[in-house]
């Protein structure tokens, strides 16, 4: 019996008869009659006799009638589902973003966007660079924040703003009260680094090298917060990037701004050539405020 059929079966058991069952469904009393005749054939059962010019359901009407009642309630729960997504569509985001930026500037970002636009529902996907990238270019995602990111098939990248990278060594480190630092005043130090693939390994290796000094790490590690974890435990200082904001987590750590290295930018990853939602244009003013964190301590 397929959904129509099943209609139609439906309001004969409601109302009762053919004539109040096609006024219900808006039908003619022969479409009905031809759909019920069809579903009999079809399940090769009898599901009304006529008495006294009245339908009666047979036993095999009565076995099916709630398991096709289950079936409309399914297919109403559908029907909100749609109605919901419909009205919250420009209102749902799904935002993915790279780990470093999970612990400490997303959740800062969803919960003043909450407080300012409290119909909006973020759902936040971690994932990898080019993992998050492939995602938004194949619409799973609306967008992602993430920093230092390449350019890849089907994405543009919004910056969002940019703020320089930050020196981290223990509060106890002859450079700890420091407003800001210089990379020659860091060549001597030891050093925890990237693995070399990572965009922050490329651009530091790159930038030392401009200066005349060489970046060599005793570690290479692939998340920044592993970064923060080994300096905390005196294993060398690092280089990081000023949007994790890690420093609640990591009290003994002091970040300093680094004044002549090349400002990076907070990105967001976004299907190219696709019109922003109003709930991803309300994100991307909050970030750009110029109160939003991310820049200096």
């Amino acid at each position: 019996m397929n959904l129509r059929q099943m209609e139609v079966f439906r309001a004969v058991m409601r109302e009762g008869s053919i004539t109040a069952a096609a006024a219900s469904l808006n039908v003619s009393q022969p479409s009905v009659s031809e759909i019920i005749k069809h579903a009999e054939v079809r399940c090769g059962l009898k599901l009304f006799e006529r008495e006294k010019g009245r339908l009666r359901p047979t036993p095999h009407a009565l076995r099916l009638r709630d398991e096709v009642e289950t079936v409309f309630m399914q297919v109403q729960k559908v029907n909100r589902l749609i109605d919901e997504l419909k009205s919250q569509r420009d209102l749902n985001l799904q935002l993915g973003c790279v780990y470093s930026l999970t612990l400490a500037l997303v959740p800062k970002i969803i919960s003043r966007l909450h407080m300012e636009q409290p119909n909006i529902f973020p759902r936040v996907i971690v994932e990898r660079r080019d993992e998050v990238a492939r995602k938004v270019s194949n619409g799973l995602l609306d967008a992602a924040l993430t920093f230092l990111s390449d350019t890849y098939p089907g994405t543009d990248l919004i910056t969002l703003k940019r703020a320089p990278l930050r020196f981290l060594c223990l509060r106890s480190h002859p450079l700890a009260d420091r407003q800001s630092v210089t990379l020659a005043e860091l060549a001597g130090e030891t050093f925890i680094g990237y693995l070399p693939h990572l965009s922050v390994q490329r651009l530091l290796e790159r930038s030392f090298a401009q200066q005349g000094h060489r970046f060599r790490p005793v570690f290479s590690v692939e998340q920044m917060v592993q970064a923060w974890v080994l300096v905390q435990d005196a294993q060398g200082v690092a280089i990081v990037d000023p949007f994790s904001q890690l420093e609640t987590f990591f009290p003994s750590l002091a970040s300093i701004e680094i004044s002549d290295l090349p400002l990076l930018p907070l990105e967001l990853v976004v299907k190219k050539d696709a019109k922003l939602s109003p709930a991803l244009e309300t994100l991307i003013a909050l970030v750009t405020r110029q109160d939003e964190p991310g820049g200096g301590r």
